[in-house]
């Protein structure tokens, strides 16, 4: 997003109080043999480690976490290890795929500059119990979370979420049949 002028953005900066954390629009989580999170995330962008918001980026992020000895799942000091991604608009697409049976995988590898690669693969087993699999690694660490369908509309949702705040102007019954492609996506923008 464009800021005017005067050095002051044209939009509303994200978590004023704390500019460059971002904020959780909206989140549903799962806990089974570890936890999942698909988080409708938002925060800002800055360029050349300026002081000033340059725009805002909204977008889907996954964090999975493996539980680290016991305690309650609420508590924050129960999983020792997590791993997050960042979703680009077209990655949202190709997980939407497949949590809606039009495809059967989905696999993103992220090599990062100067960071450690990711990966994500998401599958449909349907003759599973759980017939969603998410699976994420970094470098060594390696993390699998299996979901039900229960869980596959909730996480939806949140997917639905990032479309409506990144292309508010779509009927909502158009937002709900997309993503089929990120070009039909693009299509739809004005």
């Amino acid at each position: 997003m464009p800021v005017n002028g005067q050095g002051a953005p044209d939009y509303p900066v994200v978590n004023p109080e704390s500019p460059r954390s971002g904020v959780h629009l909206c989140r549903e989580t799962i806990f089974t043999s570890g936890s999942l999170a698909f988080i409708c995330y938002a925060k800002n962008m800055f360029s050349n480690g300026g002081e000033t918001p340059t725009g805002v980026k909204v977008c889907l992020k996954i964090t999975a976490g493996i539980k680290k000895g016991r305690g309650s799942y609420g508590s924050t000091r129960v999983f020792g290890e997590t791993i997050s991604f960042e979703c680009a608009l077209q990655d949202l697409v190709g997980i939407w795929r497949v949590l809606r049976g039009r495809a059967p995988r989905y696999s993103l590898w992220l090599p990062l500059p100067g960071a450690t690669p990711k990966a994500l693969d998401v599958k449909c087993q349907p003759e599973a119990s759980d017939p969603y699999y998410l699976a994420v690694s970094e470098g060594d660490l390696s993390i699998s979370v299996p979901f039900n369908e229960g869980a596959a509309v909730a996480f939806q949702a949140v997917m639905l979420a990032v479309v409506r705040v990144l292309y508010p102007h779509l009927d909502l019954q158009v937002a709900i049949s997309l993503p089929v492609s990120y070009t039909h996506l693009r299509a739809h923008e004005t």
